[in-house]
C-alpha cells in the first residue's frame, strides 16, 4: 500500500510539472511585444529569457511587462525626439553650413554655377584643388579636371591661383563666355578666368575684369597710370571718340585715352589733348619748343596759314609753327619768319651767310630782278642774291656781280 501511494504521488507530481511548464510556454508565445517573425539578437535573447522568468508569477508578470513596455515606449520616445532633433540641428546646421559657403562664396569671388545646369553648391578651395583635382586632356582635345577618376562638372575649380570652370558635359570653359549665377565671365585658351585686368574675346573685343571676374561696363579704367574706358556693352573704346559726360574723348588703338599729348584720329584729324583729356580749342600749344596751334574744330593746324589774333602765321605739314626760318607753302611761295612767327615783307634777310629778299607780299625774291632803294639786284633760283661772280640771268644774259650785288654786263 505504501509502494502504492508512492508511485502515485509520482504520477500527480510528473502531472503538474507537465501542467506548470505548458503554461509557461502559453505565456511566453502570447506576448504581444515579441511577433513570431522577430529575430532575437543574443541581447534580445537574454531579455526574453529575464521575461520568461518573470512570468513565473502571472500577475507580477503582466505588470512587469507593462512596465517594461512603457519603459520602452518612453525610450523609444525619447530616442525618437532626440533623432528628430538631431535631424532638425543636422538639416539646419547643412543649411546653415551652404548658406554660410554660398555667402562666403559670393563675398570671396562672386561666383556662382551656370543657371541651366544641374549645379553642384561646392566651391573648392585652393587646397582643395590643389591635392584632389588633377587635369586630363582626352582624345578630342578637351580638357577636363578629375576627381577620383570623374569628371568634376557644374563647378568652379581653383588650382595654381587661377579660377577654371567645369561645365556640365565636364569639358572645361576655354575661349568662351560663359553664363554662370545670372553672371558672365571669360575664360582663355588656357581656361583660367579673366581676372583683375584686361582680356581679348574670341570676337577681338577687349574687355576689363574686375577681382571677381566681372566684366566692367560704362566705367573707366586706370591702369598702369593710363585711362581706359568699358563702354555699356563692356568692350574697351578704342580707335573713336566717345562721349562721357558731356565731353568728347578720343582713344587710341591701345584704348588708351589720348592725354597731355598729340593724337590723330582714325580720320587723320590731329588733335592736342590736356592733362584731362580734353582737346584743345582756339589755343596755342607749346610742345617740346615748337609752337603749334588748335583750331577752332580743335583739328591742329597743319600745311596752312591762320589768321590768329590779326596776324598771319603759317603751319608746316607737322602742324609746327613757322620760326626764325624758310618755309615753303602749299602753293609753292617762299617765306621767311621771325622768331614770333611773323612772315617778314619789304625785308632783306641775311642767312648763313648769303643775303635774301622778302618783297612786299612777304615772297622771297627769285630767279628774278628786284629794284631795292633804287638800286637793281639779281636773286637766283634759290632766292640768294647774286654777288661775287658770274651768274646768267632768268633772260638768258650773263652778268658779274659784286660782293654789294652791283653787277656789270659781260660781252
Amino acid at each position: 500500500m505504501k509502494k502504492y501511494f508512492l508511485v502515485l504521488s509520482s504520477i500527480i507530481l510528473l502531472f503538474f510539472g507537465m501542467q506548470v511548464e505548458a503554461y509557461a510556454d502559453n505565456t511566453l508565445t502570447s506576448n504581444p511585444n515579441v511577433g513570431e517573425s522577430d529575430t532575437l539578437s543574443d541581447t534580445n535573447k537574454s531579455n526574453s529569457n529575464s521575461i520568461v522568468v518573470a512570468n513565473s508569477d502571472d500577475k507580477n508578470s503582466v505588470g512587469n511587462l507593462n512596465r517594461s513596455s512603457s519603459e520602452n515606449k518612453d525610450s523609444q520616445d525619447d530616442m525618437n525626439s532626440d533623432s528628430k532633433q538631431n535631424l532638425e540641428n543636422d538639416e539646419k546646421a547643412s543649411v546653415n553650413n551652404l548658406e554660410n559657403n554660398n555667402t562666403q562664396n559670393k563675398m570671396d569671388s562672386g561666383r556662382g554655377n551656370i543657371s541651366n545646369e544641374d549645379v553642384s553648391f561646392t566651391t573648392l578651395s585652393a587646397s582643395n584643388a590643389n591635392n584632389h583635382y588633377s587635369l586630363y586632356i582626352d582624345s578630342d582635345g578637351e580638357q577636363h579636371f578629375l576627381n577620383n577618376g570623374s569628371y568634376v562638372r557644374s563647378s568652379w575649380i581653383h588650382k595654381n591661383n587661377e579660377w577654371y570652370y567645369a561645365k556640365m558635359n565636364g569639358n572645361l570653359a576655354q575661349n568662351e563666355w560663359c553664363s554662370i549665377n545670372g553672371q558672365w565671365y571669360y575664360f582663355n585658351y588656357y581656361g583660367e578666368m579673366a581676372v583683375a585686368g584686361f582680356e581679348t574675346d574670341s570676337n577681338s573685343n577687349r574687355y576689363y575684369f574686375d577681382q571677381n571676374g566681372h566684366y566692367l561696363r560704362s566705367k573707366w579704367v586706370k591702369h598702369q597710370d593710363v585711362w581706359y574706358y568699358a563702354q555699356s556693352n563692356g568692350v574697351i573704346a578704342s580707335n573713336k571718340w566717345s562721349f562721357i559726360g558731356g565731353q568728347w574723348y578720343y582713344f587710341n588703338y591701345y584704348g588708351e585715352m589720348a592725354a597731355a599729348r598729340f593724337e590723330t584720329d582714325l580720320n587723320g584729324n590731329r588733335y592736342y589733348f590736356d592733362q584731362n583729356g580734353k582737346y584743345l580749342r582756339n589755343k596755342w600749344v607749346k610742345y617740346q619748343g615748337n609752337w603749334y596751334y588748335a583750331q577752332s574744330n580743335g583739328v591742329i593746324a597743319s600745311n596752312k596759314w591762320c589768321l590768329i589774333g590779326g596776324q598771319w602765321y603759317y603751319f608746316d605739314y607737322g602742324g609746327e609753327m613757322a620760326a626764325a626760318r624758310f618755309e615753303t607753302d602749299s602753293n609753292g611761295n617762299r617765306y621767311y619768319f621771325d622768331q614770333n612767327g611773323l612772315y617778314l615783307r619789304s625785308k632783306w634777310v641775311k642767312h648763313q651767310g648769303e643775303w635774301y629778299y622778302a618783297q612786299s607780299n612777304g615772297v622771297i625774291a627769285s630767279n628774278k630782278w628786284c629794284l631795292i632803294n633804287g638800286q637793281w639786284y639779281y636773286f637766283d633760283y634759290s632766292g640768294e642774291m647774286a654777288a661775287n661772280g658770274v651768274y646768267k640771268d632768268n633772260n638768258g644774259k650773263d652778268y658779274y656781280f659784286y660782293a654789294n650785288g652791283s653787277y656789270k654786263a659781260i660781252g
